[in-house]
């Protein structure tokens, strides 16, 4: 009995600390050097739109 809750005391353990291994160590990037997003562009995505329809058709036939 005293053994099986040793056993699950290690295992439980061991996986509470996987999570703090696995952080990163290096320092976040700048500011300046983050990615603006740019506004999605409507006109380009009804474009899109449109050619996946058109090959979701063909496939259905």
């Amino acid at each position: 009995m005293k053994k099986t809750i040793l056993i699950a005391a290690l295992v439980t353990a061991s996986f509470s600390a996987v999570p703090g291994m696995a952080q990163q160590t290096a320092a976040p990037p700048a500011k300046d050097a983050q990615v603006r997003q740019q506004a999605p562009d409507v006109a380009e995505f009804d474009k899109q739109m449109a050619q996946m329809q058109q090959t979701m058709q063909r496939m259905q036939e």
